[in-house]
């Protein structure tokens, strides 16, 4: 009867020990989701980012790994520097090796809506609009003031307008020229024009001037040079913008513009719509012809000017002295 009452005794006391022991699991584990919750809680405070924990022996070194690798992909600009506009990425582009000379550009603001005359050894002059081919494999890609950007074997490359030598033999700074709203200078294409800031032609005043008619339908230069202050004619052209007129690819003369200086086309008898064709005889078939004609007037007596108006050829002469 002892050893009985001594085993009921043990077994009971072994299913007491078994139900602290569960109830005390049971609290151990509420005790780690109260911990739990309130960790979390914890962390989607604001500010709780600056709450540092103690890095894991076994992965710190990895994690730190992984960041370094994902800090230096990202310099390397896949898929481009997202900070660069189109014009940056052309002037960084660099100068064409291909046999090409840019004698001219009809910049817009679209740069694909431009128009540039370019010259090679073997086709001579020919004015391309973007998308054409040209000579060598490369293709027009883009119209500035003072470069085109090429695409030659899938990259970019470009070429600059060409700038003229100071008489002291170095190059002259590779300034970049801002061609006026429409057209280019074609008569000097390396000259600096005005700022975009400079006054619109309806700002200034136009003087009051009706060009004499002399003998022959001549123009008195002297009246212009007065009111205008120009040195010779050479001057004065080179204050006056010229946009290429193209037919079949080919430069037939120059229209025009005097910019800011709008009085410059009515006082040298000239029309908005006429087309330069020709210059004391000597045809305007080219961006090297037209500067070689410019640079000859500098000591002419007499000018004479043949435009195209309204498809008939009207010939303007100009006394210079």
């Amino acid at each position: 009867m002892a050893a009985m009452a001594m085993r009921q005794l043990s077994s009971s006391e072994v299913e007491r020990v078994s139900l602290l022991g569960g109830m005390l699991l049971c609290g151990l584990l509420l005790l780690t989701c109260l911990w739990l919750a309130v960790k979390l809680v914890w962390l989607s405070l604001p500010g709780s980012s600056s709450v540092e924990l103690a890095p894991l022996p076994a992965t710190a070194s990895a994690e730190a790994g992984k960041a370094h690798a994902a800090v230096s992909v990202s310099k390397w600009h896949l898929f481009g520097n997202p900070g660069l506009t189109t014009a940056q990425l052309a002037r960084s582009a660099p100068a064409t090796q291909l046999q090409l000379q840019l004698r001219g550009t009809l910049a817009e603001a679209d740069p694909r809506a431009g128009l540039a005359v370019i010259s090679d050894p073997v086709s001579g002059e020919r004015a391309y609009r973007v998308g054409d081919g040209l000579p060598g494999g490369a293709t027009l890609d883009g119209v500035y003031p003072d470069r085109v950007v090429l695409l030659h074997e899938g990259a970019q490359e470009t070429l600059g307008l060409p700038y003229d030598q100071p008489s002291g033999g170095s190059a002259a700074p590779a300034t970049a020229a801002t061609a006026p709203a429409g057209g280019v200078n074609v008569l000097n294409p390396g000259a600096q024009h005005a700022s975009s800031s400079a006054p619109s032609p309806q700002q200034i005043p136009t003087p009051v001037f009706v060009p004499p008619q002399m003998a022959q339908g001549a123009v008195d230069f002297s009246k212009i040079q007065q009111q205008l202050g120009v040195a010779d004619p050479a001057d004065l052209m080179r204050q006056v913008s010229a946009m290429p007129v193209m037919e079949n690819g080919r430069m037939t003369g120059v229209r025009l513009s005097g910019g800011p200086n709008a009085a410059l086309i009515g006082q040298l008898g000239l029309q908005p719509s006429d087309i330069v064709t020709s210059i004391n005889n000597v045809p305007l078939d080219s961006m090297a012809r037209a500067t070689q004609v410019v640079d000859t007037l500098k000591n002419a007596n007499r000018v004479t000017v043949t435009v195209m108006r309204d498809g008939k050829p009207v010939t303007l002469n100009v006394n210079v002295k």
